[in-house]
């Protein structure tokens, strides 16, 4: 009995610190002095249009899309396809931009 009590107490001992692992390192920064987004842990920040962007603003500073994907959903949600990343936009305004993934052309299994 004494070692299955000692055996709960060390598990629950270790819990905290097995969730502050997690908790600790954020995953994005904003920098509000540009108005662009950063991967915090990138060793090259990605610039990419913030929320509230218009589309003639985006257009004006990162150029035309690679790819228009026309607008779905309701509200209508349009997205343009950049070589790096993605933007979303529900009307004239950005809702998102996000990081495209990169594929290796070589597989791990």
């Amino acid at each position: 009995m004494r070692t299955f009590i000692l055996i709960i107490a060390i598990t629950i001992a270790g819990i905290p610190h097995a969730f502050s692992a997690q908790l600790s390192a954020p995953a994005y920064n904003q920098a509000s002095n540009n108005g662009f987004l950063k991967i915090a842990n990138d060793k090259k920040p990605l610039r990419k249009p913030s929320k509230g962007m218009s589309m003639r603003k985006v257009k004006r500073l990162f150029g035309d899309p690679i790819r228009i994907m026309p607008a779905t959903g309701k509200p209508p949600i349009e997205r343009w396809v950049y070589e790096k990343y993605t933007v979303y936009f529900e009307g004239k305004y950005v809702i998102h931009a996000v990081r495209n993934r990169q594929f290796s052309p070589t597989r791990t299994n």
